[in-house]
């Protein structure tokens, strides 16, 4: 009996060893190695709503002039993250030193000017070729995913400078000189307050926060007869760059999950309820849905509904797509026009900023045409003339469905910069319906 009885233990042993090497075997394939990492990207306004004016300054002065602001510009957000375990029970693990908030943007400027000055003609009217003076400006932060609750910011400082003068229309002899002052800055602030999985899509969310101030201080020079140049100073004035708060969300398709990364921030669950858009789309366009209390979706046209209509100096443009992005109450406010025609090959696109149902380029309300760079905000932009007399009528926006935003634009937009191609004139129809 000894014999059998050791016999028995020995299978009995082994039969357990070898269970626990099987064990041990099964968490090593189910871990397995880490998948491809994902790269989530999300971008929002730098200057929403921005629209200054100073009004003719300085009261009772033989010359004043008066200067509108308007710009464009985005906050970028850009991780890289791996997705690990199940969708049922996905883990969402941050890639060190893989986060960057960035800044880009530009000022746009126009103006009036009115002179008064014995011994030369009188003028009152706008400033040519103020719109040509251009103010860019960019700037970015690196950190590590996921950084909740920690914000993160990025500041682009504008270095105090001489704008190239500016000469004087109605042919009086002299110059517009503006001056960027000490203590011009962009900056924004991006507080992360989820990262997670729902569904296919990865999701990284905060707010963001802006914050800045542009100093101009101008001054007209004149030349005149007998006396000489006089400077004739205008009041400096400060825009504010404090802009408010609003979410930001980058996202990434999940395709595949492997085992769980040996270093970075892991976040479990999803980020439903923290105004995350979905990835719904349209025949006119990408849309989006909210999801959870609050959400705010993405932008879009849904339904094949959306449509536009564009004639560039004469010529129909073939209209490519129709799409829109919403503000963080789920407005419709910006609408984009993607078109080709036979002067311009590539991509471009129409960018109508949209505030409210007005006439004219007032309150926000302004028309961009981008000539073949897809959304840059660098070169060869076209911009029309920030006052009441634009010719664009907003004549609804939409706040749910069944509405849509409709309007149309009949003028001319000039170039930012000193292109061969200006002005030019077009003819806008657009109806886009609403989808949260």
């Amino acid at each position: 009996m000894p014999v059998l009885d050791n016999l028995l233990a020995t299978v009995v042993l082994a039969t357990t060893l070898g269970a626990a090497f099987a064990a041990c075997g099964s968490d090593d394939e189910t871990q397995g190695p880490p998948a491809d990492p994902l790269t989530l990207e999300g971008e929002a306004e730098l200057f929403p709503g921005l629209d200054y004016s100073t009004g003719l300054q300085p009261p009772g002065s033989p010359v004043q002039a008066s200067f509108s602001i308007t710009a464009a510009g985005v906050t970028k957000l850009s991780a890289q993250a791996t997705a690990s375990g199940s969708s049922s029970s996905p883990t969402l693990t941050g890639s060190p030193d893989t986060g960057t908030v960035a800044i880009e943007g530009r000022f746009v400027m126009a103006g009036q000017l009115k002179i008064d000055v014995s011994g030369l003609p009188s003028y009152d009217g706008p400033i040519p070729g103020i719109e040509n003076t251009e103010i860019v400006m960019s700037g970015s932060t690196s950190f590590d995913p996921f950084s909740l609750d920690s914000p993160q910011s990025a500041r682009a400082d504008i270095p105090a400078a001489d704008l190239p003068g500016i000469p004087l229309p109605g042919g009086i002899p002299g110059q517009l000189v503006l001056t960027v002052a000490e203590g011009s800055f962009v900056e924004v602030a991006f507080t992360p307050s989820c990262a997670g999985i729902d569904g296919d899509q990865a999701s990284y969310a905060g707010t963001v926060d802006r914050a800045g101030s542009l100093v101009i201080a101008p001054s007209v020079e004149v030349e005149i007869p007998v006396v000489g140049t006089q400077t004739f100073d205008i009041p400096s004035f400060t825009v504010d760059l404090a802009l408010g708060t609003s979410p930001l969300v980058a996202t990434a398709k999940v395709t595949e999950y492997g085992g769980k990364p040996s270093s970075g921030d892991h976040q479990s669950g999803s980020c439903m309820g923290t105004g995350v858009g979905g990835d719904g789309t349209g025949g006119g366009g990408v849309g989006g849905s909210g999801t959870g209390g609050g959400g705010t979706g993405g932008g879009g046209a849904g339904g094949g509904e959306a449509t536009a209509s564009l004639v560039i100096d004469g010529t129909p443009m073939t209209v490519t797509g129709v799409s829109m992005w919403h503000d963080n109450q789920g407005i419709p406010n910006t609408v984009f026009i993607d078109f080709q025609g036979p002067d311009f090959p590539g991509t471009n696109d129409v960018l109508i900023d949209i505030y409210g149902a007005a006439s004219g380029c007032t309150n926000g309300n302004i028309v961009w045409l981008r000539p073949d760079v897809d959304n840059s905000l660098y070169p060869d932009f076209y911009i029309s003339d920030a006052t009441a007399s634009c010719g664009l009528e907003v004549t609804s926006i939409a706040s749910m469905p069944g509405e849509s935003v409709v309007g149309s634009f009949t003028g001319m937009v000039t170039s930012l910069q000193n292109q061969p191609l200006l002005p030019v004139d077009l003819a806008i129809t657009f109806d886009v319906p609403y989808q949260p």
